[in-house]
């Protein structure tokens, strides 16, 4: 879904996506395999979760191929890749974020 919303609003395979709590990369998967290599990063608190998406649904194969960035970091600083992205998603990140980090995060996505 993610995927199908996302090139239908023009994303093609030579963009940059910031993935914004990209999780255990279930929708990634397909973003990093269109993606060409170092166009897609992901931002994601919980390492564990990171480590098993990795695991299970990408692979050192396909870690390798497409070097996806990945960052841990809980405050989600979007400026810690220095680069700006011509796509970002955030989808079901407000659940997991208290309402002052997102509202922060998300006022930095205008800058």
């Amino acid at each position: 879904m993610q995927f199908n919303l996302l090139t239908s609003l023009g994303l093609r395979e030579h963009h940059s996506l910031l993935y914004i709590g990209c999780g255990s990369l279930r929708g990634g998967r397909l973003l990093i395999m269109y993606l060409l290599p170092d166009r897609y990063y992901g931002i994601e608190p919980e390492t564990w979760l990171l480590d098993e998406g990795i695991a299970k649904h990408l692979g050192r194969g396909l870690m390798s191929t497409s070097r996806p960035v990945f960052s841990n970091n809980a405050n989600f600083t979007l400026t810690q890749f220095n680069r700006t992205f011509d796509f970002l998603l955030a989808q079901s990140v407000s659940p997991t974020l208290r309402w002052r980090k997102s509202n922060g995060a998300l006022r930095k996505l205008e800058r």
